[in-house]
């Protein structure tokens, strides 16, 4: 499992654990307590009876690509990046049943995420003929991100997969600043982007959401419901 889909799998098993926290346990009151107790603990870096990455620091792979907009066009790629502030995620709503299909839906939000690389190199060109260049270090910051998720799990006796599995996301702003950069490369990308970003929105919901069903299977595919209830049981304050 690459890095791509550890981060991708951390922020949907905040709401793969809703179900789990609380599939035997009716009071909603309840499931609600022991699952944002657990959350807490995670968040903190405590000691949990299963192995869970640390949230403080998540490390990404470099990535490259290209885009065409607003007057630019470049070519780009990035060294290896950091992305920060997932460890401050508020849970904002959660519900969760357990009948004959176990669900989850719920919205958690990040105030802050920050995505940081040492160097980044692009090329391009502005309005047809203005030459585009840049190197050095990158920060983007997105404020208030919201992630919306209903997941349904079912049994397949000796483990579990996803039946059903929605996301969507909302972003409120984002600075971007790339180190020794052409103008009018930072101007474009913080006066348009979060145009930018719902540009690539649907996109980027599919490819998230292919990606959290290969990572969430290969990790359920092993694991009964018994035994996450027995994990989260033992897991009280």
């Amino acid at each position: 499992m690459n890095r791509v889909h550890k981060l991708i799998g951390i922020v949907a098993f905040l709401g793969i654990l809703s179900y789990t926290y609380g599939a035997d346990i009716p009071p909603n009151v309840c499931v609600r307590e022991r699952l944002l107790d657990l959350l807490t603990k995670w968040q903190k870096g405590c000691k949990l009876p299963f192995p869970l990455p640390p949230l403080n620091i998540i490390e990404m792979p470099s990535f490259e690509g290209q885009y065409s907009g607003f007057g630019i066009k470049v070519t780009f790629v990035t060294g290896e990046m950091t992305l920060t502030g997932v460890d401050n995620f508020e849970v904002q709503e959660l519900s969760a049943s357990a009948t004959d299909v176990l669900n989850a839906t719920g919205i958690v939000e990040f105030p802050l995420l920050t995505l940081s690389a040492d160097n980044y190199n692009l090329k391009g060109r502005a309005y047809f003929f203005y030459s585009l260049k840049g190197s050095g270090s990158m920060f983007v910051n997105f404020q208030n991100v919201k992630l919306t998720f209903g997941i349904s799990l079912r049994s397949l006796g000796t483990g579990m997969k996803v039946d059903n599995l929605q996301l969507d996301f909302s972003v409120a702003g984002a600075q971007v600043n790339l180190a020794d950069s052409s103008w009018p490369i930072n101007k474009v990308l913080n006066t348009e982007g979060l145009s930018i970003i719902e540009s690539y929105h649907s996109t980027l919901v599919d490819v998230a959401t292919e990606m959290v069903n290969s990572t969430l299977n290969e990790y359920l595919a092993n694991v009964t419901p018994e035994q996450f209830l027995g994990t989260f049981n033992s897991n009280k304050r």
